[in-house]
């Protein structure tokens, strides 16, 4: 009898379900014939918002548009019509390329000027006119299509085929889901946006199934909060809950791995046949939180006590941060006091954008917020000290914002130090983020209420980077590899009491801008006579350098770059530097280098001190990962700086992965090569279990090198 019942409840819900999409269908029929344009060619300037980028992304874009259609062979396609960027005709650039699944009985002809404004945004935009596309074939037959014109068309060779997204609504977000799961070809997305989808067991029972699980690109899902698309129904099987409710984006959400971009948001007040306009301006720009701005009158007391919580009892904290630059001039703050603003990174700005600007918030407003931080700061942990990281104290200072503050932070702008500090003697300073330079260095060095400096930055970074296929920041003093470069040792000179000593290289540039941005290489082979830069970093007061044992006489401390410096024709004879410390003399040589004869591979052991303070906590430590450097050496087993492509091969054992610290060097974390930079690398295994590891390394023209590594 229970399971009859059983059987009648799902049969029931099935059928609430149908009446609901059938008067769904109904309704939006009555709405939009077939052909009849739901949308008016400026219906996107009925969009309203506090956001100042969804405003921005919800309007029209500058590139002026045009259209062309095909008819399809396919009687469920019918027709398949592309909207572009008029200047593709005359160019030979690639564009971006979106596909737009249609929503239930309706088609792209429907909404024409949906289509027209997202193409004045630099994309060419593809749809057809199938009414019913919850299975993603038609989508997925569209693409195929689109991809596959010849050279008879406009389009031809204008898709750029790694920027393809596609989006869809309603059935026809279930249809995207469907095309990027379920189709090979679904593998050309490389982003998916959907607005209002229908839920999994709404789409599986309307024969709109999809895997969520399988999604492996950025993932953008909107819905209303409207009872259409949300009835707050508690279980989904017993009774319709809306097309796209909470619960399930949330299940959703979840089910997608957590290494591939995903935002879930919601549409406050929207009805699920709001959501094609209400989500408008989304499906332009990368996916991406406006965030802080909008967010923060709700959340910031709860976020900034949160953070104190979490971390309080650590004690690595020294002290409290209520911001990072919030006062960078006209980001959006602005006040009369200045008619110009400079900010740490202003320079290359177009004047209007530097000059005071009425219209923008006065910054006088950053100081009532800073103080409320303070208190709850204070009242959270009054053991520790605030301090925030200001970007333009020369006109946030004038106006309070570190008046409460116990310690100042200043991004750059060490030139205020000292008439600061008269205005707040009682009060330390840091450097809370500086550049490399040796000015900025002796400023924090020589002043005693400066508390040290953070430097931007310590290791190379992935991200903010200028230019392909350079794909990082080259700011660190270490590369991405670990490796140190010679700022590294220019730093250590000057901070460290222990003894140091490095020589570096270069081809002498006479009137060089920025000579301390020029790279160096620890190398001494160059064209005979050549005019060559020795820069060597070292700490000591007695230094002097040799080259075939002749001392150097225009050796020379540079006041303006922390360094000491000689320019020599080159010779290939031996370079040495010989620095004394007291009884202790150091020396660092180098010698001419033949090509690479010789992988060396040694595993980096961490120190004892830092295993046994590890072995002190409860941090669990992998015992059979190892890291391991190798290095290309010369017949005399001298490193070379020789950049070739060594292969690694890993016996009872997983290859986790390779680093070179070559920014510029794209090749796949997963591949099981990489080519040496400057002369190295570094990579990382895991080895089995009761097994003993063996690391192979193999270079054309260089012998083998197996390294056995004996399991823990």
């Amino acid at each position: 009898m229970i399971k009859l019942l059983k059987i009648f409840g799902i049969a029931l819900l099935i059928i609430m379900i149908v009446i609901v999409i059938l008067i769904s269908v109904l309704f939006i029929k009555g709405k939009m014939d077939e052909g009849k344009a739901y949308l008016t060619d400026e219906y996107y300037k009925d969009f309203k918002s506090d956001s100042m980028v969804e405003m921005k992304y919800s309007n029209r874009g500058d590139f002026e548009t045009a259209y062309t259609e095909f008819d399809s062979d396919n009687q469920s396609i019918q027709k398949i019509r592309i909207w572009y960027p008029k200047e593709l005709e005359n160019t030979n650039k690639k564009y971006p390329m979106i596909l737009v699944v249609n929503a239930s009985s309706t088609r792209a002809v429907n909404y024409k000027p949906f289509f027209d404004r997202l193409a004045s945004w630099g994309f060419i935009v593809v749809g057809n006119d199938d009414p019913q596309t919850g299975t993603g074939e038609t989508a997925s037959k569209t693409l195929d299509f689109v991809l596959s014109l010849g050279t008879e068309s406009v389009l031809s060779d204008k898709i750029n085929q790694e920027n393809i997204a596609i989006i869809g609504y309603s059935q026809g977000g279930a249809g995207a889901l469907a095309a990027v799961t379920k189709y090979e070809i679904g593998k050309t997305y490389k982003t998916i946006f959907t607005g209002s989808a229908a839920y999994p067991l709404l789409a599986t029972n309307m024969g709109w199934d999809y895997d969520i699980s399988k999604i492996r690109i950025p993932y953008f899902m909107v819905a209303g909060t409207g009872k259409s698309d949300d009835a707050g129904v508690e279980d989904v099987t017993k009774e319709f809950a809306g097309v796209s409710p909470l619960k399930d984006m949330i299940e959703i959400y979840e089910k997608i791995p957590e290494d591939v971009a995903k935002i879930r948001a919601r549409a406050s007040g929207a009805e699920h046949e709001d959501m094609l306009e209400r989500s408008d301006g989304h499906n332009v720009y990368p996916p991406k939180l406006e965030g802080a701005a909008e967010h923060f009158p709700n959340w910031f007391k709860k976020d900034l006590e949160n953070m104190i919580l979490r971390n309080r009892n650590h004690p690595s904290i020294i002290a409290w941060s209520i911001g990072n630059e919030v006062d960078y001039p006209n980001d959006p703050y602005a006040n009369p006091l200045f008619d110009e603003m400079t900010g740490n990174n202003d320079k290359s700005k177009p004047a209007a954008e530097r000059e005071y600007n009425p219209n923008r918030p006065d910054m006088k407003r950053l100081t009532t917020i800073a103080n409320e931080l303070i208190q709850i700061t204070k009242e959270m942990d009054p053991t520790r000290p605030v301090t925030l990281a200001a970007a333009f104290p020369e006109l946030s200072s004038q106006l309070g914002l570190i008046d409460n503050l116990d310690v100042v932070g200043y991004n750059y702008k060490e030139h205020l130090y000292e008439e600061d500090h008269q205005r707040f003697p009682n009060k330390p300073f840091i450097g809370s983020e500086n550049s490399h330079g040796y000015r900025e260095w002796s400023i924090a060095n020589d002043l005693t209420y400066i508390s040290g400096q953070f430097l931007w930055t310590g290791i190379d970074y992935l991200g903010e980077a200028h230019g392909w296929p350079v794909h990082g920041s080259p700011a660190g003093l270490l590369t991405l590899a670990g490796f140190e470069k010679a700022e590294y040792y220019k730093r250590k000179s000057w901070w460290s009491e222990k003894p140091t000593l490095h020589l570096t290289t270069l081809p002498f540039k006479e009137n060089s801008e920025h000579p301390e941005w020029e790279a160096t290489y620890r190398k001494w082979e160059y064209l005979p006579k050549q005019q060559v830069e020795i820069r060597c970093y070292t700490n000591s007061l007695s230094v002097k350098l040799t080259l075939a044992n002749q001392e150097i006489s225009n050796f020379e401390f540079n006041e303006k770059y922390g360094y000491y410096s000689a320019i020599v024709p080159y010779k290939p004879e031996a370079l040495k530097a010989e620095a004394t410390f007291g009884s202790e003399v150091l020396t660092d040589e180098l010698h001419p280098t033949y090509g690479p004869a010789f992988i060396n591979a040694k595993i980096v052991d961490l120190p004892t001190e830092w295993i046994n303070k590890i072995d002190a906590t409860d941090i669990q430590v992998e015992k059979n990962m190892y890291q391991i450097e190798c290095h290309l050496l010369d017949i005399n087993e001298e490193p070379t700086l020789a950049e070739k492509p060594v292969h690694i091969e890993v016996v009872n054992g997983t290859l986790l992965g390779i680093e070179n610290g070559d920014l510029s060097d794209v090749t796949e974390y997963s591949a099981s090569y990489r080519r040496t930079y400057q002369g190295k690398l570094i990579c990382f295994v895991k080895a089995n279990e009761n097994d003993e590891l063996i690391v192979k390394f193999k270079s054309g023209g260089i012998a083998e090198l197996e390294l056995p590594i004996k399991g823990v």
